[in-house]
């Protein structure tokens, strides 16, 4: 089964491609006017974590450029410096996040030397909860930018999503393929894996007001993790009752297969 073809998207978003500006390098000469070398050096770390934190928590227009260099304890006109402007500030943000993403996987590729398909699948979803536990502002900041729409999801896709998204897509229609997984319309299931991962682990308050427990605690990822696999690979129905609605489906599909 391949993939279904993509819909066009909108010509006039398209033009946002490759429009990142990657921020200045901290040069030895910086324009800090405190003379702090070594601080100054590590301005565009602190500050793209600190945007990362906000863009996350306020969304794009919920920011301010005087909080981000607040809460980085970093003077205000280094933003402007190393990164353009807001919108620039966000993409750097944005791409510090992402290819962490990308480094998960990639670190992943030993571990998925020789394994078919579904156990690709399998290490990946278990990656991919681990780095959102470590990392839940990507789900945040991209679920934000999806409920809105415009020139900033078009630029996630383009350049770190669509990327992402083929390499699963990839092991998923060659399951299907081979009859190891059934034929769900890859939009729906690709969606109810990335969000059985990512909301739970992103919804930490709601976590813990309800069921007293830290989803991002070391314990409850790695549970998290081993519920996902199950659930997703083998499903909650339990069959092995003898009355259970799957073994009477299967008995009921074997008997008309023998007439």
């Amino acid at each position: 089964m391949s993939a279904p073809s993509k819909p066009a998207r909108n010509s006039r978003k398209a033009t946002t491609r490759g429009t990142a500006r990657a921020p200045r390098r901290a040069a030895a000469t910086s324009p800090a006017s405190n003379g702090r070398a070594a601080d100054s050096a590590s301005a565009p770390e602190l500050l793209l974590e600190a945007a990362l934190q906000a863009f996350a928590r306020h969304g794009f227009d919920g920011v301010s450029l005087s909080e981000v260099a607040r809460n980085a304890s970093v003077a205000q006109p280094l933003i402007h410096h190393y990164f353009g402007s807001k919108r620039g500030l966000w993409e750097a943000a944005a791409d510090f996040a992402f290819l962490e993403l990308g480094a998960a996987f990639e670190d992943a590729r030993d571990e998925l030397h020789g394994l078919d398909a579904i156990a690709m699948m399998k290490v990946l979803v278990r990656r991919y909860a681990l780095f959102t536990a470590r990392r839940p502002e990507v789900h945040l900041i991209l679920a934000r930018e999806a409920a809105i729409d415009g020139e900033r999801l078009e630029w996630l896709i383009d350049r770190h999503v669509e990327p992402l998204q083929r390499v699963l897509e990839k092991l998923i229609t060659e399951a299907q393929a081979q009859g190891r997984i059934k034929p769900i319309p890859l939009p729906h299931l690709i969606q109810i894996l990335n969000g059985a991962v990512a909301v739970f682990l992103c919804s930490g308050p709601l976590m813990e007001r309800l069921y007293g427990i830290d989803p991002r605690s070391r314990e409850e990822v790695s549970r998290h993790a081993d519920v996902l696999t199950e659930v997703l690979f083998h499903g909650i129905e339990v069959d092995d009752i003898e009355d259970s609605p799957a073994r009477k489906a299967r008995r009921r599909k074997a008997g008309r297969a023998g007439r």
